[in-house]
C-alpha cells in the first residue's frame, strides 16, 4: 500500500482492531516497502500485523516503509518480524520517521538485519519526529549504527530539529561488526531527546 514515492498511501486507514497476516515481499534492489509504503501525510490506528517477512535494499520497516510529512501511526503492532535487506534505513515497525510524524502506542517483535541505520523498532528518526509508548523486542544485526530500538537519530540535512523518543524501551539483543551500536540506539546528534526510555537486550560487537 504505498509502492513508491510516486504512488505513496495519503489516507486514513482505521484498522478496526483487526489482525492481518503473512505479510510477505521479495524485491532485490528495492525500498520503501512494508504493508503501507511510503506512507505520506497518511494515518492509521488501530491495527496488527502479524508475520512480515521481507527481503530488499533499503528504507523500509515491518510496519510501515517510510513515514513522511506529518503522518500518525497509534494502536498499531506487528510481531513475527523476519526482514533483511542489504542497505540502510531499515526498522521493525518502520524504516524512517520523518517531517513531523510521529508513532504512538505502538511495537514490533521479531528479526531485524541490515547494514547501517538499523533499529528493532525504527532505523531513522529526523525533523520533529516523535516516538512515544512504544517498544520492541527480538534481533537487530547489522555492521554499524546500529540500536535495539533506533538506529540514527539525526537532523538530517536541514536545521537542527527535535527528534523525541519517550516513555519507550527495547528488549531486543543487538549484534554489529563495526562502530556506533547501542542497547536503544546506535547514533544520536544532538537534536535527539531522549525521556524515559530504557533497553534490557545484549550487545555484541
Amino acid at each position: 500500500i504505498g509502492y513508491n514515492n510516486s504512488n505513496p498511501f495519503s489516507g486514513n486507514f482505521d484498522g478496526n482492531n483487526k489482525t492481518i497476516s503473512n505479510l510477505q515481499i521479495d524485491r532485490t534492489g528495492g525500498d520503501w516497502m512494508g504493508l503501507f509504503g511510503q506512507f505520506l501525510t497518511a494515518t492509521v490506528k488501530d491495527l496488527t500485523l502479524d508475520g512480515s517477512k521481507m527481503f530488499g535494499k533499503d528504507t523500509s520497516g515491518g510496519f510501515i516503509g517510510n513515514m513522511a510529512v506529518n503522518s500518525k501511526a497509534e494502536n498499531c503492532h506487528v510481531k513475527n518480524v523476519d526482514i533483511v535487506f542489504t542497505s540502510y534505513n531499515v526498522g521493525g515497525f518502520t524504516g524512517s520517521v520523518l517531517s513531523g510524524s510521529q508513532v504512538i502506542n505502538c511495537s514490533s517483535k521479531g528479526s531485524v538485519v541490515g547494514v547501517n541505520q538499523i533499529g528493532g523498532f525504527a532505523g531513522t528518526s529526523w525533523n520533529n519526529s516523535l516516538i512515544s509508548k512504544s517498544f520492541c523486542e527480538g534481533t537487530v544485526a547489522g555492521q554499524y549504527i546500529i540500536g535495539g530500538f533506533s538506529g540514527f537519530v539525526t537532523f538530517a540535512f536541514g536545521p537542527a530539529t527535535v527528534n523525541r523518543i519517550e516513555d519507550s524501551y527495547s528488549r531486543s539483543n543487538v549484534t554489529a561488526i563495526s562502530e556506533q551500536v547501542g542497547g536503544f540506539y546506535g547514533s544520536a546528534q544532538n537534536t535527539g531527546n531522549f525521556k524515559n526510555v530504557y533497553s534490557t537486550g545484549t550487545v555484541n560487537l
